[in-house]
């Protein structure tokens, strides 16, 4: 090595060439401008994971659910309107009828937990929506079919949903002023464009709220048919051969029917990534999630009494087999 010239005070040993390390290509410029942006995916990264759902409490301003505002919730999308056929599936396949409800509720629990389950990822985080679990679990082209399927979904439930008002709602014309009289097709249509507004609703609470009035209406007719039938029995009104609870015999070709009716009474899966994303305390959706599936098969299973009651003469719909002079009551 060899001594060389530097500034005074200072000295500078100047090593042999074998001796030298590799020169290094010259890296970027330490500057501000230079550092590496961060994307939307990063900062997503960094956000606390929900696998640890103990700690999963309050993730935004908009959980807001309760655990019992959740069941009434669940309930309430089970229910609906198709209580009022519910006696019909009994007719369909007899007295044992009421075996198709208890197996379905065990298969849509398990599928609900499932559900639940495949929306935390492996990454240890919430998926808020249908199409996104489908996206996550199968990939992009999951995404698209899960969601389309979805749709359709609702939208058949929803027409379905006008129509079996709409049925109902053609009794309530003696009641209105004048001597007005309006089809179905005119009631249908007065039934979608009045709940119109309640689709578009962001208010989860609200929705919430209005779930417990749901649930007491979908409640309340089995009741009423059970209560008419005290006070106006079948047999006064009916021929004895007409109400005949042994029904017809069992055929393969009603059990399409028959299980469908009873797939769109625990039909509210589509409904469950939403209610999960809005709950205070995500964990408590499994629990919330027994409830109502318990509590609405305990309803399915006491509008079955219709069909005991009405036997071989159970309509469609079961308030078309009240009195005369209730039915008008009964929809109003």
């Amino acid at each position: 090595s060899t001594y060389s010239q530097a500034p005074e005070g200072t000295l500078c040993v100047e090593l042999p060439h074998h001796h030298r390390p590799p020169p290094t290509a010259p890296g970027p410029p330490r500057h501000a401008d230079h550092m590496p942006v961060q994307t939307d995916a990063d900062y997503r990264s960094l956000e606390a994971p929900v696998a640890n759902l103990e700690g999963v409490k309050d993730r935004s301003q908009r959980t807001k659910l309760g655990f019992w505002q959740v069941v009434f919730m669940v309930s309430n999308g089970m229910i609906g309107p198709v209580i009022l056929v519910v006696p019909y599936s009994f007719f369909l396949v007899g007295i044992h009828g009421w075996t198709m409800y208890v197996f379905a509720f065990f298969m849509f629990w398990f599928t609900g937990h499932l559900l639940y389950k495949a929306q935390i990822s492996q990454e240890g985080r919430l998926i808020p929506t249908f199409p996104e679990i489908g996206g996550a679990l199968i990939g992009p082209k999951g995404r698209d079919v899960v969601g389309g399927s979805i749709t359709i979904e609702l939208l058949g439930l929803c027409s379905a949903f006008v129509v079996i008002i709409g049925d109902n709602l053609v009794k309530v014309q003696p009641l209105l002023p004048f001597g007005v009289e309006l089809s179905k097709a005119t009631w249908i249509l007065i039934f979608a464009i009045g709940v119109t507004p309640s689709v578009l609703m962001q208010n989860y609470t609200l929705l919430a709220e209005m779930s417990k009035i749901g649930v007491l209406v979908c409640f309340s007719i089995p009741c009423l048919v059970i209560l008419t039938h005290l006070v106006y029995p079948a047999a006064t009104y009916m021929e004895p051969h007409e109400i005949a609870i042994e029904g017809p015999s069992f055929q393969w070709e009603n059990l399409p029917l028959a299980m469908g009716i009873v797939s769109v009474a625990y039909t509210t899966h589509a409904v469950f990534p939403t209610v999960v994303a809005e709950m205070k305390d995500v964990k408590e959706f499994p629990k919330a999630l027994e409830i109502s599936f318990g509590v609405v098969t305990l309803f399915y299973l006491l509008a079955g009494a219709g069909f005991y009651i009405y036997g071989k003469a159970t309509d469609p719909q079961i308030t078309f087999n009240l009195p005369e002079r209730m039915q008008v009551g009964c929809r109003q």
